[in-house]
Formats: C-alpha cells, structure tokens, sequence
C-alpha cells in the first residue's frame, strides 16, 4: 500500500494567499455576462456543467455547497494527489468518492450498473490501483447537512466526521443515523469491489466505528458542505493535520476557488483564460 501523503512528504503546498485573494477580488468584480457563462465541463466519472456563478455563490459567498460542487472538488484532490504521489505508479493512500456514491448507496441503488460508480470503480489500474488504497473518504448529504466517512481498510474501522456535532458531540439519534448511513456505504463499497476487482482481499465483518469530537468551532448546515471537503483534505486517519475552526475554514474556502480553477481536464477555457488575465494583470500565480 502506499504511504499517507504528510509522511511521504507528498502534501501539496498551499497556493500564494496573494494569488488566492487576486482570484477572489476578480470573482468579486466581474461581470453578470461572464460569471453567467460555463466555468466546468468535466466528463469523467461523469459529465458535470459548472457556471461561474455557481462557483461565486458557493466559493466567495455563504450559498451551501451543492452536490456538483462537492463532486468537482473530490476530483481536483484526486487529481493532486496523483500529480504529488511519490509511491510506486498506481499506488495511492486514499480515494476520494464522489458524493454520488453515498446518495446511491443509502438509497439501495443498483451501484454497479451506475455508469458514473463504474467509472470510479473501473481506472486504469497504471495510474490509480483503486484496490490497493488505504482509505476511502466518502461525502454524504443527509437530512440536517454533510458529513465525511472515511473507511479504513487496513484497521476495518469507520470514522464518523459530522461538522453538526461542533464541540457538543453526537446525539443518540445522530449516531442511529449515521451507523445506518455507513452501513448501507460499507455494504456499497463491498459490493463494487467484489463486482470490479477479482482480488479484493477485504471481509464485512467485524468492522468499528469512531465518532469523534473534533470540530473547535461550531458549524452551521451551510457551512457542513465546505467543512466535509476541508475534512476530506486534511484527515489523516487518525486525526486532522489542521484545526477546523471558522478561521481555517475561510482560508480554505479561498484555497478551494484557487483549486477549482485548476481542474484539469476541464473543457471549458474560462478558468485558464481569466487564470492568464489575473497573472498578466496581477503578476501572480
């Protein structure tokens, strides 16, 4: 298996707070007719059409984050971890579900005949060993707001991240909820493996859960979309590397709009090009 990126040394460097704040003051100021055009076109697992506006609303002001939005950034962290990996070819620490997954799975949806499910399944096993990874990090939408589970393979251990618990802790009912949820995704995930993969060496049983207080601040239902992808970006297993409170979780919005502008493989040619004006314009990035 691969190493966990912060011991690898494979932790991406955080973007220039200069070149972050020129983004977020072009946002800021730009015109209706631009922000209104299509930001993203991204195709695989699936097809995704993003507008400007929609990344303003979410990335810039308080709107909460959508399902597109969360799918679009778990690709862009899949995509950087590759670009940094420093394993061998194909081997990656953790893999970022999108929050399909979730959705499908709690509703005993039939996942391996979902193309987008397929796809992140189905990889090409040169430069992303789907089975070999350590952690899965798997989005959900659930009634009051997100949350993050994050499946660890190797210890057979689920751990539960809710932003709505803050520095409360979780309800009787609250843990009901959730022990269904990750049930119904460990069942999904076992069922894609078995379906995809001829040697997943993995069993059902005997898995745990953790649900821990980490959060130092309390989250509000809007805020549980971007507290999950600074979650996902941060916890290591264990614990996270980076305090989530309301100070981080701005900077991370702002690192977040720098990273959705950075997709690849993204067809639109808005991003890049407004990207060249704001270097041209600033002398950043």
């Amino acid at each position: 298996m691969a190493r966990d990126p912060w011991s690898a040394g494979s932790v991406p460097s955080a973007p220039s707070a200069i070149a972050c704040s020129a983004i977020k003051d072009w946002f800021a100021s730009a015109a209706e007719c631009t922000l209104s055009r299509v930001w993203v076109i991204h195709k695989c697992p699936r097809l995704i059409y993003m507008t400007g506006t929609h990344i303003a609303d979410q990335l810039i002001k308080d709107q909460p984050m959508s399902h597109e939005m969360c799918a679009v950034i778990m690709r862009r962290f899949g995509q950087i971890d590759a670009t940094l990996n420093c394993d061998e070819p194909g081997l990656r620490w953790r893999k970022f579900m999108e929050p399909d997954f979730a959705t499908f799975a709690i509703a005993d949806g039939e996942l391996t005949t979902i193309r987008s499910i397929q796809q992140q399944f189905k990889q090409d096993p040169m430069s992303f060993k789907v089975a070999s990874c350590h952690m899965f990090y798997a989005p959900a939408i659930l009634p009051l707001g997100w949350c993050l589970y994050a499946f660890d393979f190797t210890k057979k251990k689920i751990t539960v991240l809710d932003p709505l618990v803050g520095t409360t802790g979780f309800s009787n009912e609250s843990i009901r909820l959730h022990e269904y949820a990750t049930g119904k995704i460990l069942d999904g995930l076992f069922l894609c493996a078995r379906h995809f993969y001829s040697n997943w060496p993995y069993k059902t049983e005997r898995w745990t859960r953790d649900f821990p207080m980490i959060m130092e601040d309390n989250f509000t239902s809007e805020e549980s979309g971007l507290c999950v992808t600074f979650l996902s970006k941060f916890f290591d297993g264990e614990k996270l590397v980076k305090s989530l409170n309301k100070e981080n979780l701005e900077l991370h919005r702002h690192t977040l709009l720098y990273d959705v502008m950075r997709l690849k493989d993204n067809i639109s040619l808005v991003p890049s090009d407004v990207l060249e004006f704001i270097k041209t314009s600033f002398h950043v990035l």
